[in-house]
C-alpha cells in the first residue's frame, strides 16, 4: 500500500511541499512579512540567535529521542 501511495502520489507530495516552500518565503519578502503578531508596543522575547539556539538544541534532543530506542534495534536486525 505504501509503496503504491508513494508511487503514484509521490509528484503530488513533491509539489504540495515545494508550493508551500515558496508561499511562505513570498509571505515572508512581501508587505505582509512586517506584520507584527501581538500589541503594537510588544517586542520579541527572544533575539534571532536564541531561537536558532532553541531550534537547534530541539531537534538534537529529538534525534537523540529517536535514534536511542531505534539505533539498538537496526543494529540487532542488521549486525555490521
Amino acid at each position: 500500500m505504501t509503496a503504491w501511495v508513494t508511487e503514484w502520489f509521490g509528484w503530488f507530495y513533491v509539489l504540495l511541499a515545494t508550493a508551500v516552500l515558496v508561499f511562505v518565503l513570498y509571505l515572508g519578502v512581501s508587505r505582509y512579512g512586517h506584520i507584527r503578531l501581538g500589541p503594537d508596543h510588544s517586542r520579541p522575547e527572544f533575539s534571532t540567535f536564541a531561537w536558532a539556539s532553541m531550534l537547534f538544541a530541539a531537534g538534537i534532543g529529538t534525534d537523540v529521542m529517536f535514534y536511542s530506542v531505534v539505533e539498538p534495534a537496526s543494529q540487532y536486525m542488521a549486525p555490521p
